[in-house]
């Protein structure tokens, strides 16, 4: 049985099932206090929320927007592309209602050879190109074309603003490891950690983290979900060049201490990771955020080194290797 599979078991045979936490500061972070029975996390790996809201307004523009400039680049080309095409087809299918003599053209007994020159036409008029081969004659087609030319026009500003929007939009590309790891740390004490690097070839300064902990806890007879921040070795640094190891000390002011591999899972223990920083190219402030889950915790375990030193003398940092860890005996 593997990992996920046997924790996942075993929160749901001790589903009611809280710790006692010693008292401390409790965040909010708008997710609330309440527990389910399943073992779903309150954000996804990739820091996006997993909480599903309901009754939006369904053709609020400022969804599209929001969706075409934060969807993946392959998906939004696809998206302009899908666009271009259809309108194309659309205004080819109305030319060739009106009449392909109407775009001085004599129409012959092959449909396709006549929609693919009223097509190239469509196109030709949509980007405002007009090569002068064809050109409208007839009045519905002078008006079709001005139609056209007009959607042009207010679609390839669109699409420019979008791609602005893309482009200008300051976004931070954080590797984070894949595993969290519970680690021998200084002399007699443990350790939280988790390593973490710039992703970009851009400097970031002033960067600042905070790591939360979300945890099942029992208040009188009642399982809860409550937040806790973890105190951290290191908050803040000014450069982010190298690998950055976030330690968490599980001392006796921590809120994991005593705790053990099987109660974090069967409180179903979940770090929530806010990082912040500004970046030199964009001068202004970005944002990243990371969850790790009671399945992503590796005990006694220690992050193998990521950088050395290359002939020439200078330090180098393989980012493929931020997540590099090996098992102690």
């Amino acid at each position: 049985m593997s990992m996920k599979t046997g924790a996942g078991e075993r929160v749901r045979k001790h589903r009611f099932r809280g710790l006692k936490l010693r008292s401390g500061d409790d965040r909010e972070l708008g997710f609330g206090n309440r527990t389910t029975d399943n073992i779903q996390r309150v954000m996804n790996p990739d820091g996006s929320s997993n909480i599903r809201r309901i009754g939006l307004v369904r053709w609020d523009l400022s969804h599209a927007f929001y969706r075409l400039v934060t969807m993946r680049w392959g998906s939004f080309l696809l998206v302009v592309f899908s666009a271009y095409m259809l309108v194309n087809f659309l205004f080819a299918i109305g030319y060739l209602l009106l009449g392909i003599e109407q775009l001085g053209l004599t129409p012959t007994d092959d449909f396709w050879i006549d929609y693919r020159e009223a097509f190239f036409f469509s196109a030709q008029t949509y980007t405002t190109v007009g090569y002068g081969r064809v050109n409208p004659t007839g009045t519905g087609a002078n008006i079709l074309a001005s139609v056209e030319s007009l959607a042009g026009v207010l679609s390839f500003a669109l699409a420019t603003g979008l791609l602005y929007g893309r482009f200008s939009k300051p976004s931070a590309s954080i590797a984070y490891s894949e595993k969290v790891l519970v680690s021998p740390y200084k002399e007699t004490g443990k350790g939280l950690m988790f390593r973490l690097a710039n992703g970009r070839m851009s400097h970031l300064i002033e960067n600042e983290i905070q790591v939360i902990l979300a945890i099942n806890v029992d208040e009188n007879g009642t399982s809860v979900r409550r937040f806790r921040n973890l105190e951290l070795e290191l908050n803040k640094i000014s450069i982010l060049s190298m690998m950055w190891t976030v330690v968490h000390p599980i001392d006796d002011r921590s809120p994991l201490f005593g705790l053990g591999e099987e109660d974090l899972i069967l409180a179903r223990a979940e770090l929530i990771v806010l990082f912040k920083a500004v970046d030199e190219t964009y001068n202004q402030q970005v944002y990243n955020r990371r969850s790790y889950f009671f399945d992503d915790f590796v005990w006694n375990a220690r992050f193998r080194p990521a950088f050395f030193t290359a002939a020439d003398g200078r330090i180098s940092v393989d980012i493929r290797k931020v997540g590099d860890y090996e098992l102690l005996s």
